[in-house]
């Protein structure tokens, strides 16, 4: 397959070779010219926007690669930003990525950049993914970053993760997935073996960015918590399966099973089948939720009382047209708790019934 962009033709398969090269080409030698990091820092301002600041910490950067003294710079940076503008970056968009890797202007556009974009469309499927992808990316190494990822992403595909599932894991958070390869595979098979999670299952990534951003101690740290709290380990290894409940700290954790277990008298067993209910925020969502519940309850105006779990589980949006607005009093608990303006909820309610 080939791809076209302007007038540079590069196969799908050279930008592969290309970039399975990468290992002997990674790093450039350092050298310092004050006036080349002047004119880079000009270049910045005055083409691309940058504020002074951001220019002057930028040009610092780039000048400790000795390409930047090798050849016309300013000419090459036009080339690349010309190539991403046309793959649908905008000014902030290029601000921000070349402010993390401002060495991606000095790479040549038809043997690095314009291979490394092929790849990225190549597993994101669209340019819009590219540019979140690249925003969202706060990684140095641009060229490591396209060789660690399209080996990383044929590992999960072997495991059974569709790519479209991949996809929307790796705009969400890259960092995750642009590890090395054996450290990758390593995080990926301690998913499995740790949180008992099937490979391929809707969880399973979520359970490579845990791991990926915490080590085996972190873990451990918060089953302690869980079992300071008289949970067994059966009990926290249910839960474990969502991993979203220990993506918080472990002082988070213990207030959300103090108020769960202890305000509202919910044992392990409750919570380990209704896990969805340590994923909630304590303050913006259990609290308020339940505060309110406990006013309609209290003055008998519900025909029917709801479960704490359905009530928590449901959007806000549901939540504040079935169990807040209907009721003037509740109006003032539910905007203690939240912060929220009751009028302005009022009055949108009233437009969308319109």
């Amino acid at each position: 397959m080939q791809r076209v962009c302007g007038r540079f033709i590069i196969s799908t398969s050279n930008a592969y070779n290309l970039l399975h090269n990468y290992p002997q080409i990674l790093l450039y030698s350092t050298s310092s010219s004050s006036s080349s990091t002047d004119d880079f820092a000009n270049y910045l301002i005055n083409s691309l926007g940058f504020s002074n600041t951001k220019a002057i910490n930028t040009s610092i950067k780039l000048s400790k690669y000795k390409k930047v003294n090798d050849f016309n710079f300013s000419a090459n940076a036009i080339s690349v930003v010309n190539l991403f503008k046309n793959h649908g970056f905008s000014g902030l968009d290029l601000i921000r990525v070349i402010s993390s890797n401002p060495r991606i202007l000095v790479h040549r556009v038809e043997s690095r950049i314009l291979p490394a974009l092929q790849i990225l469309r190549d597993i994101l499927g669209c340019d819009a993914r590219v540019v979140t992808f690249m925003k969202r990316l706060n990684h140095r190494n641009f060229h490591g970053v396209i060789y660690y990822l399209s080996r990383n992403v044929e590992l999960l595909k072997t495991y059974g993760t569709s790519i479209e599932c991949i996809r929307k894991h790796l705009v969400r958070s890259p960092s995750s997935f642009v590890r090395e390869p054996d450290v990758f595979k390593d995080i990926v098979i301690r998913v499995e073996k740790k949180f008992g999670i099937v490979p391929g299952s809707t969880m399973f990534l979520y359970g490579v960015h845990l791991l990926s951003g915490y080590s085996e101690a972190t873990i451990e740290s918060k089953c302690r918590v869980f079992k300071s709290f008289g949970w067994t380990q059966s009990d926290i290894d249910i839960v474990m399966r969502n991993v979203s409940c220990f993506s918080t700290s472990d002082e988070s954790i213990r207030k959300k099973l103090d108020f769960l277990m202890n305000e509202l008298g919910f044992d392990p067993a409750y919570l380990t089948s209704r896990s969805g209910l340590l994923t909630c925020s304590l303050e913006k969502r259990l609290v308020p939720r339940h505060n309110v519940l406990l006013v309609l309850k209290a003055k008998g105006l519900l025909k029917k009382n709801p479960a704490f779990y359905s009530a928590v589980c449901i959007s806000e949006s549901r939540f504040v047209n079935t169990f807040v607005l209907p009721f003037k009093e509740v109006h003032q608990v539910y905007a203690e708790h939240t912060g929220c303006n009751m009028m302005t909820l009022i009055q949108k309610r009233a437009d969308e019934l319109q």
